[in-house]
């Protein structure tokens, strides 16, 4: 497969979390919603670095964007940065019901929670397809 094969390979299921998160809030299951669009911005940055040809493991969305920036692509602003470090958050909290103490997940997230972390995913899907080749 050729690297912008790759990408649009991890750009597609970029979408595909992202329309769950959607989903998801609707449903008012807003810690799992919190956790989909942690995947998209995982997703979606992880397909710019194979459109660079690059492989990429981790899961952290500060990581990868420093990395795409370090590969060439744009510099991202702060608010950017701060959608990246909101949504790293996102990626074992809203799972595991040993990550609060004395409730769970689905009683932590609220809607307001979730509803930045579906605006935070959006901002990660555009950078990623304004600046895909």
């Amino acid at each position: 497969m050729t690297p912008p094969e790759e990408a649009e390979r991890w750009l597609a299921e970029a979408r595909e979390n992202l329309a769950a998160a959607h989903v998801l809030f609707e449903k008012k299951h807003f810690s799992v919603c919190a956790f989909h669009c942690q995947q998209t911005g995982e997703l979606a940055l992880k397909a710019l670095l194979y459109a660079r040809n690059q492989r990429v493991l981790g899961h952290s969305l500060v990581g990868l964007l420093s990395r795409a920036v370090n590969s060439g692509y744009p510099e991202v602003d702060a608010e950017l940065r701060e959608a990246a470090e909101g949504l790293d958050e996102y990626y074992i909290s809203p799972r595991y019901p040993d990550a609060f103490d004395a409730r769970l997940p689905s009683e932590h997230y609220t809607g307001e929670i979730a509803e930045e972390a579906l605006k935070w995913a959006h901002q990660i899907l555009s950078y990623v397809t304004e600046n895909l080749p």
